[in-house]
């Protein structure tokens, strides 16, 4: 039965004797029929059908189609304890039972709750691997789903309650590497086109929804993801006790340092906290277990107290003990945490919060007084403290702590120029510039803890002043092959800090040549090299070089890796003085077919000496190759010009042979370079277009190949050493489709544009370091292992320290184990200098924008548009990556790799990387 509610003035006017009237009444109800809808009374029965339908179309079918088409059955004999039991039909009573938690728990102790963080290097994100997200730091998810085109590069993940959640690979700050059960074929669904109302998740298109079906969720998702969430959050509170403890012994006073976050993680589940705080012998005890955790690295972990211990680290940031967490892009996994000093962190700033927090904030609003009357003079007597807080915060040393960064927000609130602004690092900056006018010119980025360069780290000056006396060893080594004459291209830029390779070549015959490869040997000078038979190190200069890691550029300043004293006496290029070197040599043959082939078999590695270096520069070269320069002797010239052949060959055959990427001058525009100003400091940006020239291709491809041969030479000795790796992402088949195919383009000479980089860069990883041989993918090595730059990077010193003591038929300097400890802080320093070398030349060209003047930009899109905007890029600027306000009245959404023009630059803050744009509409 149906039951119509009739307006009431409709029968007022039936009233009426009107026909025309009536007749209109009539036509407009019909128009507005559907404004008022029909109420339908149902009866139990036809309620309960409608609800079985709906059932069927929204739960029941999905997980039936996924149980036969995803599901294979399997033998489950009791040797296959470790895989999901399968019921063997399916039936809808399996939803919401309990046969899947039998099953389930079954399964879950099988695999144990462990993982071997070499896992992290040896996968890349898969579908069932468990992530923290950025945007749900305190809630599990899922991997369900790879990206499947570059115009949507997301990765599809799911909480334990089956919600979707599309997100860059970029969004994941931990990853616990978890394989499917092998039956599972893959977890996410298409819903179908059933005539409900849809219960899946948009993703690109309102007619296409995805579903996670109930029985997927409840039988792989939910249970792994409540297990994890729940061991995490039952250890958590003493896993702040422990924290706070162990702070107490890894802190120094001297400033902030650094520690491996798995072996954190060990420290924490090895620690037993009544034997720690036992007061006679717990001392010691903890101790012992610091130090028996931190030299174990690769072995298994529990993965639950890691997810604790990374929460418990978050919640005591606000107290200033821990500070920075960092996760390496490729492993997508923490690698290092800062540990705060306690007096000049933690208890400093707790007494800044009492001050000014007392009296109703009475100091705050005393402060900013003194700034609204410009009286600067009082402010550097009274408020040094302030000023430290707010230096500390434009370097990006407190933002994680909630409380800080209230009492700064109410500073400028009280501030008559700054009390409508935003709070910001630059806006830090800006405050300190006018109350302090010596910091005018000032990067405050170059006073963050975790740059820990003497600027900022009081453990790194007095590490300096070490190397500021430090003078190398001398050794008379006369077991070195002399190569006389030769001469040595050391090919480098005008301005280089340290020279450490050079390359010559000597013509066997018409088709066969032999390379010398010679390195700088910096390793020859410190006593590990020759005269001590037992692993490890005892050097101080070397343990702080190989805790620098690597030599640090800035776009502000170079801090190198080793002493000055060092660089001078190991630094090829000088004429006519006798250096050390050790040289790599191999032959090369020409192929008839226009090939060529790198003989194995005559590589030799030796302990050289050079001395002839011709005066050579990349432009240098450039200007030779091309013709226009003719101040070599005609046999030199003659050499570099073969010696470029030679590595075009090169590089055809790393494309052609090794599926090689390369990516020719499509990138890496308007990078920064600074110029003095009239007092001398480095302060005005200039940019400059990174391209590949006939030297740069020359230097690249010899040390690339001089690098893989050293991996073979490594392997087959069985000498351990620090490899560098690079794991392809796993992507859908479209997505794969659509790389492999830029490959293709690249062995046909169609080297990708900025727009094809653009929409790919979501597909690339990163590369990272290994104590184990892996593929470098990238590259098109099997294995590879550098050793070409032992004065600025650490792996290629221990490297070379182990050719020292092998080649002597010494035992090696360093075992196994003691390389997979040196490979985590590499690689935790790696990622810290990468993330300060882009904050750092990103802050000097967002300072160059923010002086242009408003004229508008042209952008490219870098990813999938969300809530109305779009990250983008300049293409003549690198480092100028922002956020783009899509204009409403657009009539196509764009797409990653899409140029939109006219964009207006609507807020700016340097020191904080924060660019934001508007589309200006022009018809």
């Amino acid at each position: 039965m149906k039951v119509r509610v009739q307006r009431r003035w409709f029968h007022c006017c039936r009233r009426l004797d009107n026909a025309p009237l009536e007749n209109s009444v009539k036509n407009y109800l019909a128009r507005t029929k559907g404004l008022e809808p029909d109420f339908e009374i149902r009866q139990l029965p036809q309620i309960i059908s409608g609800f079985n339908k709906r059932y069927r179309a929204r739960y029941l079918e999905p997980s039936q189609r996924w149980f036969k088409a995803d599901w294979k059955a399997s033998d489950h004999g009791e040797d296959k304890a470790t895989r999901l039991l399968r019921p063997e039909v399916f039936d809808k009573f399996i939803i919401n039972s309990d046969f899947h938690r039998g099953n389930m728990e079954q399964y879950q102790k099988a695999q144990k709750l462990s993982f071997d963080p070499a896992e992290l290097l040896r996968t890349s994100l898969n579908v069932g691997d468990i992530v923290l997200l950025k945007q749900c730091t305190s809630e599990l998810t899922m991997c369900v789903n790879l990206p499947q085109s570059t115009t949507d590069p997301r990765y599809t993940f799911a909480k334990k309650d089956g919600t979707l959640v599309y997100a860059m690979k970029n969004s994941v700050i931990l990853r616990i590497p978890k394989d499917l059960p092998e039956e599972v074929n893959q977890l996410l669904k298409r819903e179908s086109n059933h005539p409900y109302q849809k219960i899946g998740t948009i993703k690109n298109s309102s007619n296409e929804t995805e579903i996670l079906p109930v029985l997927t969720r409840q039988l792989i998702v939910s249970f792994t993801l409540a297990t994890f969430t729940k061991f995490a959050w039952t250890q958590l509170p003493i896993v702040l006790k422990k924290l706070e403890l162990i702070h107490r012994y890894l802190q120094d006073s001297r400033g902030s340092k650094h520690v491996n976050f798995m072996s954190l993680v060990r420290i924490i589940k090895n620690l037993n906290i009544k034997e720690a705080t036992d007061a006679i012998n717990g001392d010691a005890y903890v101790r012992k277990v610091i130090d028996e955790s931190m030299s174990v690295v690769n072995k298994s972990i529990d993965p639950t107290t890691l997810l604790a211990t990374y929460w418990g680290v978050r919640e005591q940031q606000q107290n200033n003990l821990w500070g920075s967490v960092y996760t390496n892009t490729a492993l997508l996994s923490p690698t290092t945490v800062a540990v705060l000093p306690l007096k000049k962190a933690h208890l400093f700033y707790q007494e800044v919060i009492t001050r000014l927090e007392s009296n109703d904030y009475q100091e705050i609003k005393a402060f900013a007084k003194l700034v609204n009357d410009k009286d600067y003079h009082s402010i550097a007597k009274r408020y040094d403290y302030i000023r430290t807080l707010l230096n500390d915060y434009a370097a990006g040393n407190i933002e994680e702590n909630a409380v800080l960064t209230t009492i700064i927000s109410k500073i400028f609130r009280h501030i008559d120029m700054y009390r409508d602004q935003d709070v910001t690092r630059s806006l830090c900056g800006k405050l300190l510039v006018e109350i302090s006018p010596q910091s005018n010119s000032s990067n405050f980025i170059l006073g963050n803890w975790d740059l820990n360069i003497p600027k900022s780290s009081g453990i790194s000056s007095v590490e300096q002043k070490l190397y500021d006396t430090a003078m190398p060893t001398i050794v008379s080594d006369t077991d070195r092959y002399d190569f006389g004459d030769m001469p040595v291209f050391c090919i480098d830029s005008e301005d280089a800090h340290e020279i450490d390779d050079g390359i010559s070549i000597e013509e066997l015959d018409g088709v066969r040549s032999r390379i010398h490869i010679h390195i700088a040997d910096p390793a020859g000078l410190f006593p590990e090299s020759f005269d001590y038979t037992k692993s490890g190190i005892s050097d101080d200069v070397l343990r702080v070089s190989l805790k620098r890691a690597f030599t640090t550029y800035l776009p502000d300043l170079v801090v190198p890796m080793l002493p000055k004293s060092f660089c001078n006496r190991a630094d090829l290029g000088k004429h006519d003085r006798k250096t050390e070197t050790i040289s790599f040599s191999f032959e090369l043959v020409n192929k008839e077919d226009g090939g060529l082939h790198v003989d194995y078999d005559t590589f030799q590695v030796r302990l050289g000496i050079v001395s002839n270096f011709p005066k050579v520069t990349y432009d240098k070269v450039d200007s030779i190759l091309n013709g226009d320069d003719n101040s070599l002797p005609s046999k030199q010239k003659k050499q570099l010009e073969l010696l470029h052949t030679l590595a075009t060959k090169l590089l055809h055959k790393r494309i052609h042979d090794d599926n090689a990427v390369v990516f020719g001058d499509g990138f890496n525009k308007g990078l920064v370079s600074l110029s003095p100003d009239d007092d001398g400091e480095l302060c005005i940006p200039t940019f400059y277009d990174q391209s590949q020239t006939k030297s740069t291709l020359l230097v690249s491809e010899f040390m690339i190949l001089t690098n893989k041969l050293c991996a073979a030479f490594f392997q087959e000795n069985k000498i351990p050493g620090v490899y560098r790796c690079y794991n392809g992402l796993n992507l859908g088949n479209q997505a794969k489709a659509q790389f492999e195919l830029l490959k293709e383009n690249i062995k046909l000479g169609k080297l990708p544009s900025l727009k094809d980089i653009t929409k790919i860069s979501s597909q690339l990883s990163s590369s990272f370091y290994s104590p184990f041989p892996l593929p470098h993918k990238m590259i098109g090595n099997t294995a590879y292992l550098t050793v070409t730059s032992p004065m600025r990077r650490g792996p290629d010193l221990i490297n070379h320290l182990q050719l020292h003591r092998f080649l002597k038929k010494l035992p090696l300097c360093f075992k196994q184990e003691y390389l997979d400890q040196y490979v985590w802080s590499f690689q935790a320093r790696a990622d810290i200098l990468k993330i300060f070398q882009r904050h750092s030349s990103t802050y000097w060209t967002l300072k160059h924008l923010e002086q242009s003047g408003t004229k508008t930009h042209d952008v490219i899109v870098t990813s999938v548009p969300q809530n109305g905007t779009v990250n983008c890029l300049f293409p003549e600027y690198s480092y100028a990556r922002g956020t783009l306000k899509l204009d409403p009245a657009m009539k196509k959404i764009p797409r990653i790799g899409d140029t939109i023009r006219h964009c207006k630059v609507e807020s700016i803050h340097p020191l904080d990387g924060i660019l934001t744009l508007t589309h200006v509409n022009r018809k």
